[in-house]
């Protein structure tokens, strides 16, 4: 999962998503995730949320390299008028393709990077993601 938090003089943002996984055998894992993001522009006073969920696999390949998939549905809250006093939601599918690597820190930490690619990323560009491309990187714990 993550956390995010950034703030400033005319904006504030703050990311919450965690991840919850069970090891269905010693290669083989897969969990749920739920994602929040609140976002304050603070100059006219307004607010936009989004949220969503997803599901993943993971199958590890060596004891470092692993392969991985995940659909996210995510809801994106946008202006309608240029004041934010109007807001629409749409909703997005992504379903996620890749492969990472995973390095032990100790006996139930690790670091991992994962590289991903969305297959359902459109060719126009109406995504809340800027590229098909993304890059992961966090923290397992008890993993």
């Amino acid at each position: 999962g993550g956390l995010g938090f950034n703030a400033g003089s005319q904006f504030t943002s703050i990311s919450l998503s965690p991840q919850v996984g069970y090891k269905i055998t010693d290669r083989l894992s897969a969990g749920v995730g739920i994602m929040y993001n609140y976002n304050n522009y603070k100059l006219i006073d307004a607010t936009l949320s989004h949220y969503g969920g997803s599901l993943f696999t993971r199958y590890m390949l060596s004891r470092q390299l692993f392969a991985t998939t995940e659909y996210e549905y995510l809801t994106l809250e946008y202006p309608v008028t240029s004041d934010f006093s109007q807001t629409d939601r749409r909703g997005f599918d992504s379903w996620f393709v890749g492969g990472g690597f995973v390095q032990p820190i100790g006996r139930t930490l690790s670091f991992t990077v994962i590289g991903l690619y969305n297959l359902l990323h459109p060719d126009d560009g109406d995504s809340p993601y800027n590229s098909p491309f993304l890059v992961r990187g966090g923290i397992n714990v008890g993993f």
